[in-house]
């Protein structure tokens, strides 16, 4: 089985990971802490008009992130890929979902979409761009209308399937880009790209877990074994 088109060559390592209501201040009345709280106040709203004012004009122009993990599943590919092109069950497996609905009569294919939820009130749609029968799927993440989770601005989840070495690998990876201008760009230094290498690694443990004892993924078993992988 070929390497999916959609996806590039990943830079391989063992176990690896790559990455490429507010409060108003109180009135300044003389006290010197009050004067330090309003004149912080003033530099963060300066701040953070000079980065909206930085912002690029078009989505287009602002780089595309990329994080990525792979691990070897103990299946043979054709099995790995029945469980993968089941897009009805996410929510057994990534790391913080409490449930699923497919929202489209597409199941699988370019246009299937499903909602996938955290708690009661936090929800996000997955709709499938790109699919590569026996190898992999694109998903683009957004709200209806609207685009993913600020300050991202698009976002996608590639969920791909390898053969390597005589293993098949669970090969995901995330991109996505970033509003806020030079903000973004820090923000993604400070934690952003952290925080999304993190949420890939443990979907794509969690995602092996499932496909090999086909039980639903507990958070105690996910830290087991990202232990013992060396995270």
């Amino acid at each position: 089985m070929q390497k999916a088109a959609y996806l590039p060559p990943m830079r391989r390592r063992k176990n690896g990971l790559s990455s490429s209501p507010a409060t108003l201040p109180r009135p300044w009345v003389g006290n010197h802490h009050d004067r330090y709280s309003a004149g912080g106040a003033f530099l963060f709203i300066v701040l953070f008009c000079a980065a909206m004012s930085g912002c690029e004009n078009s989505m287009n122009t602002t780089p595309i992130y990329t994080v990525e993990y792979s691990v070897p599943v103990s299946l043979p590919a054709d099995e790995a890929w029945v469980k993968l092109s089941d897009l009805s069950k996410a929510h057994l497996y990534v790391p913080g979902l409490t449930g699923l609905d497919m929202t489209t009569e597409l199941r699988t294919g370019v246009g299937a979409s499903r909602r996938v939820y955290q708690g009661t009130r936090l929800t996000l749609d997955e709709t499938v761009v790109s699919w590569d029968e026996g190898q992999g799927f694109s998903l683009r993440l957004h709200r209806g209308e609207k685009g993913p989770l600020p300050p991202m601005t698009e976002a996608w989840f590639d969920y791909g399937l390898i053969e390597q070495d005589g293993k098949v690998l669970l090969a995901n990876r995330m991109r996505y880009r970033l509003g806020l201008g030079w903000l973004g760009k820090a923000l993604q230094r400070l934690f952003i790209e952290r925080v999304a290498s993190n949420a890939v690694r443990d979907t794509t443990l969690a995602q092996k877990l499932y496909y090999e004892t086909g039980a639903a993924v507990s958070s105690e078993q996910l830290a087991t074994l990202r232990s013992e992988q060396g995270h």
